[in-house]
Parts: C-alpha cells; sequence; structure tokens
C-alpha cells in the first residue's frame, strides 16, 4: 500500500495498535504495527515512551523494521532516557529509540512493557487517537480485584463503540479506523481534546463525585493541620517578620517574603544518589521543623507560610489545585491525583487572595500561570469547597521594551535599550534562569531579545539583572547597534513604526480549525522608541495612530514629532487564553491585522524638502 483512503496525505499510519494491561500485576503491553508511506513518515521509526518517573519503569523493548522484499532488521539498539518534564515534585521521563533502516515502503513493529508496584492502584488513562490515523485498536485492562471497584469515563470516542466489561471482570474496548490528532497552533492540551478512555478505582462505597471528594477533602485537610499545627516558635518568627504594628497586607507581605526566604528542594538541581546520601537531609513533619532547618519541599513552604499568616491573626488555608498545562480537572474523574498542586487562600480585607510561596520567584498575590483560573478544593474540616483560583490578566505577564536611538548620517542606529519583564514574563525566566550560570543566562536573555531586532543587531548587555527577586521586575538594559528597519533610495528613507519583529505575536497559519484556540496566558506587548535625525533627515507626513480594541486584545500604535526626533509607541496584548473554534477567523483576523500595521513606515527626507505623505 502507499497510501490510506481515510487518511489522505498520511506519511505514515498504524495497522495495528494494542494495549493489554493487568493491573493485578502492575504493568501494560504495548505493541505497534506501523506503515511507512512517504518520505515524510520516516520520523514514525523514532519511537518516544514517556511515564512517569517514581514507581514506574520501562522494559522489555523489542521490535524490527520489515522491508518491502520481506527482509527483516531487528532493533538492537538502546533506548535513550531523559527528563522531560520535573514541576511541584511530580517528574516526567521518556525513553527514545530509532527504529533500524526505515524506509518508505517499510513495516515497523514494537512493543514495551511499562511496570508498576501493583499494591498501588493508579488512574489508566487508555489514549484512542494517536498522532497517527489508525486502523484497528484493541485494549484490555484486568483490574485490581480487592475490594475496590472499577469505573471509567471517556471522550472524544469514534463511532459508537464504548467500553464494555465482561463476565469475568475484564474491560475491553475496540475501535476502527482512527484518526490522526491534527497538528494545529496553540492547542489545548492533549488530555482535554484528545479521543480517551479514563479508567479509576473507588472502594466500592464512594461512587458519588461530592462524597468521593470530601472524603478526600477531610483527609488532605488533616495531614494539612498535623504538618502547621500551632506553637510558641511560629508565632515567634511571625512577630519578628511582621510586626503587628503594620497595615495588614504590609504584614502579610513581610510573612511572604519571610516563607520564600526558605530553601526550596523541590525546585533544586537533580542530585546524585551520592550527593542526597552526603547532604543526609531529613524530611520536616512540621512547620516547626521547617523553621528549624531552612529547607522544605514546595508544599513545605506553603504550609510554613500558612502557619505564618494564622499566627498573625489571618485566615489562611491550603487549597489542592490541577494543572491546565496538562489536564483541565473534571470532578466526575475520581481520581485525587488530579490535584498536583497546592497553593494558599488568605482572606485579606475580606475576600479570598491565592499565593503560591512554593514556587521560586512567584510574586505575592500571584499564581504560576498553570495553577490560574483552575478549580481547586478548599480544605476545610467539613470536606472543603470547590473554588475557582484567580483568572490571568495581560496585566499579569508584560514585556516594556524602551529605546532611545540616534540615527547616524549613514543610516546606522545606537543607543540604550531597557527591556523590562514583569509578572509572568519575570518569574519564567527567573525560573529558567535558576538552572544556569551566569554564562548561560546571559546569553539566553542575549538571544530572546536580539529576536526582536532587525538581523545583524549588535547588543552588549551593561548591567546585572536580579535574578533573584520576586516581586521585582526584571531589568536588562543593553547597548544596542542596528541598522534601520527599512530601505532607503536616494534622498529618501523607509523606517518601520514597529522597531521590534513581529515574531510575538500569534500566527495562525490554518484558515480552518478544528480544535479550541488556547493559550498559556494573556499578555503585554508595550514599546516605547525615541529616535533622534540626523541634522541632514527630517520626517515627512505621519501616518494617522492606529488604536482597535477587539474581544481579543488590543492594538496600538502611533508617530509623534519632537524636536530633531521621532517618538513611537506600541501596544499589543492578548485578553483570553481559551476561544472556542467558532472565534477562530475573527481572532486569526485580529492578529494578522496587527502584523500588517507592523508594516506601516515613516518616510524620512533631506532636510527642508517639501512634505510628503508616508506611505503604509
Amino acid at each position: 500500500m502507499t497510501s490510506e483512503p481515510l487518511a489522505p496525505g498520511a506519511g505514515a499510519i498504524v495497522l495495528y495498535r494494542e494495549i493489554e494491561q493487568d493491573d493485578t500485576q502492575g504493568y501494560a503491553d504495548y505493541y505497534y504495527r506501523v506503515k511507512i508511506l512517504t518520505d515524510d513518515g520516516k520520523s514514525a521509526g523514532t519511537v518516544e515512551i514517556p511515564y512517569y518517573g517514581a514507581g514506574f519503569s520501562v522494559s522489555m523493548i523489542s521490535g524490527r523494521t520489515i522491508h518491502t522484499d520481506g527482509t527483516i532488521i531487528p532493533w538492537q539498539g538502546k533506548a535513550l532516557e531523559q527528563t522531560v518534564t520535573r514541576a511541584h515534585g511530580v517528574k516526567v521521563l521518556e525513553k527514545t529509540f530509532s527504529m533500524p533502516d526505515v524506509q518508505t515502503g517499510s513495516i515497523i513493529e514494537y512493543k514495551y512493557r511499562i511496570g508498576w508496584d501493583r499494591t498501588y492502584l493508579y488512574r489508566t488513562t487508555w489514549w484512542v487517537t494517536d498522532d497517527l490515523f489508525t486502523r484497528q485498536l484493541h485494549c484490555t485492562l484486568t483490574p485490581y480485584e480487592e475490594a475496590y471497584t472499577v469505573m471509567w469515563q471517556w471522550q472524544g470516542l469514534p463511532g459508537n463503540g464504548t467500553p464494555s466489561e465482561d463476565p469475568l471482570g475484564t474491560i475491553h474496548y475496540d475501535a476502527q479506523n482512527v484518526p490522526g490528532v491534527e497538528k494545529e497552533e496553540f492547542r489545548p492540551p492533549d488530555d482535554a481534546i484528545e479521543g480517551k478512555i479514563d479508567l479509576f478505582y473507588t472502594d466500592g462505597q464512594t461512587k458519588d463525585p461530592n462524597k468521593y471528594w470530601k472524603k478526600w477533602g477531610k483527609s488532605w485537610n488533616d495531614e494539612v493541620e498535623h504538618f502547621v499545627g500551632r506553637n510558641s516558635a511560629i508565632r515567634d518568627e511571625a512577630d519578628k517578620a511582621a510586626p503587628a504594628s503594620d497595615p495588614a497586607e504590609t504584614r502579610l507581605r513581610k510573612l511572604y517574603a519571610r516563607a520564600q526566604q526558605t530553601r526550596n528542594r523541590t525546585f533544586e538541581h537533580e542530585k546524585t544518589a551520592e550527593e542526597i546520601k552526603t547532604e543526609n537531609l531529613k524530611d520536616n513533619k512540621t512547620v516547626e521543623d521547617v523553621l528549624k532547618n531552612g529547607y522544605g519541599t514546595f508544599s513545605d513552604i506553603d504550609q510554613f507560610f500558612i502557619a505564618l499568616a494564622r499566627a498573625a491573626g489571618f485566615t489562611a488555608n491550603a487549597v489542592y489545585v490541577s494543572d491546565r498545562d496538562r489536564y483541565f480537572f473534571n470532578p466526575r474523574i475520581l481520581d485525587e491525583r488530579q490535584f498536583i498542586d497546592e497553593v494558599v487562600a488568605v482572606n485579606l480585607n475580606g475576600q479570598d487572595v491565592y499565593f503560591d510561596p512554593g514556587t521560586p520567584h512567584c510574586a505575592f498575590g500571584a499564581l504560576p500561570w498553570p495553577e490560574t483560573g483552575v478549580e481547586g478544593l478548599k480544605l476545610d474540616d467539613k470536606g472543603g469547597t470547590f473554588v475557582t483560583t484567580t483568572s490571568p490578566k495581560s496585566s499579569d505577564a508584560v514585556i516594556e521594551r524602551a529605546a532611545t536611538l540616534q540615527m547616524g548620517d549613514d543610516g546606522e542606529l545606537h543607543g540604550q535599550l531597557v527591556i523590562t519583564f514583569l509578572g509572568q514574563d519575570a518569574l519564567d525566566r527567573r525560573q529558567a534562569a535558576d538552572l544556569q550560570d551566569d554564562i548561560d543566562r546571559k546569553k539566553t536573555l542575549t538571544d530572546r531579545v536580539s529576536s526582536w531586532l532587525v538581523a545583524g543587531a549588535t547588543l552588549t548587555l551593561t548591567n546585572q539583572p536580579d535574578w533573584a527577586g520576586s516581586d521585582s521586575p526584571l531589568r536588562a538594559e543593553f547597548d544596542v547597534q542596528m541598522k534601520a528597519v527599512g530601505a532607503s533610495s536616494g534622498h529618501l528613507m523607509l523606517i518601520s513604526e514597529s522597531f521590534f519583529s513581529d515574531a510575538n505575536l500569534p500566527r495562525f497559519d490554518h484558515p480552518m480549525r478544528i480544535y479550541p484556540i488556547y493559550f498559556d496566558h494573556p499578555w503585554e506587548y508595550r514599546d516605547d522608541v525615541t529616535l533622534t535625525l540626523p541634522m541632514v533627515l527630517e520626517a515627512g507626513n505621519l501616518p494617522a495612530p492606529i488604536d482597535r480594541a477587539s474581544p481579543y486584545g488590543i492594538y496600538q500604535l502611533s508617530c509623534t514629532k519632537q524636536p530633531g526626533a521621532l517618538h513611537f509607541q506600541h501596544v499589543v496584548t492578548l485578553s483570553g487564553i481559551y476561544y472556542d473554534v467558532q472565534y477562530y477567523a475573527p481572532l486569526r483576523s485580529f492578529f494578522d491585522e496587527a502584523r500588517h500595521a507592523d508594516q506601516q513606515q515613516v518616510m524620512l527626507q533631506a532636510a527642508g524638502t517639501p512634505g510628503t505623505q508616508a506611505r503604509q
């Protein structure tokens, strides 16, 4: 075969895919048989197996490539392992291997086993859809039998087939001609859009979602209250860090800063077994241990902040939340591990404000973007209350780019450029910098700023950014030299009103859309450039300013004359994070128009020449 009529243009398809899982033994066997249809499809020969690092393993990898003449080449390589994500104590690993001599027309087969401790009950997710079109899929689950009931939820299944249970208790699911997942920019997490079946266990007595989450809420609250406790050492520390004479918000800010001074073990470089043995750090049992030891996990630090806030008279509670970077919380899936993050709710001036001191560099009253606008369980002794954390705003993630430039007679620009990252943008850059040395920090920052400028621009960092801060902006100052953005001819020169690249604007290449549009967070770019002109040049007539507001964002662009200079201002914002498919066309149009407006130009001419209308 050279093509699949149900998947026109596909470079490869899955002929058969199988998952056979046995929870009584603690393993799942995976098998793939893939047909390579075109040269583009040969990339399917690189296999990636993601799995959780704690308590899971990948073994029994085998495979072979079968050529069209029947030649069989067995896989005899070695799988490479790497950490792909690690946040809040959750580490996801990936084993990667490449099938041998994959050619157009080949069939590749491979299988592997993922194993775990069978005494634990894990939620299983069968991914029905795959990157590739699948002709046939077969899944089975032999469930754990001891006093537990297996339940399941599904979404996006093809056709009318649903999971079923045979008389022996084995769960089955079969599907044919499953479409592949379309590659679209700004897609929601796979968990939110792909066809899947979630299988999970209950104790047989708590099948009602409300009762299930109340039960876990009480259990979690008991753990938090035991850890937080009440003792004089914490009260003394709260009084020392934030005197009672301070206003309420000032006092809470000081307590937050005190909690963040604690060494955060969750976000440190991963240590070798020898380093762990040498350091020999003990786990904290209470917040008094956190105070005494001066270190803790992200959860320890969150709960240390709760203890300090309560000691100062505030009402403070732990809130367990999901992570919208990976999935959207579904209360019908009775798996407590949906809540993998923890934040703190403190009542300040009559309303709850959410905090995350356990995340390094997270500012007072802010949350990392995956924890914003998500459902969480605010813990109390009655089982907790579902709440929604603060939704992000564009003003929570701002990049300001200010330049003071001088144009030489040759059209070259030189001067100072100041980049200021605020809110989420500062948090992201500081966290990335924590994993780098000074040289790499400087290079990464300089490369990022260079990507906004014309090719060949020269940048020299002239200050030391505050990489250690939380509330303070991250400010980087540069000496810059570059060519003007535009073109020249004879006595005329055209320069762009936007001095920075439009690479930051979302780009939507597809005229039609399948999935909703999903952004990490709203944002703002604010540019302010003053350009001093040489004596031999002056500006002609200036383009009219642009000021567009839409449900999707704001676009503003203007140029005004100053004595011997031009002043440019440019603002672009994104207002939301999630848009249904029906809004794709106007959202795409808004950013296409913004990109086009960025090309608007100002005409410079020899001094004394009669004014000429600027072109766009």
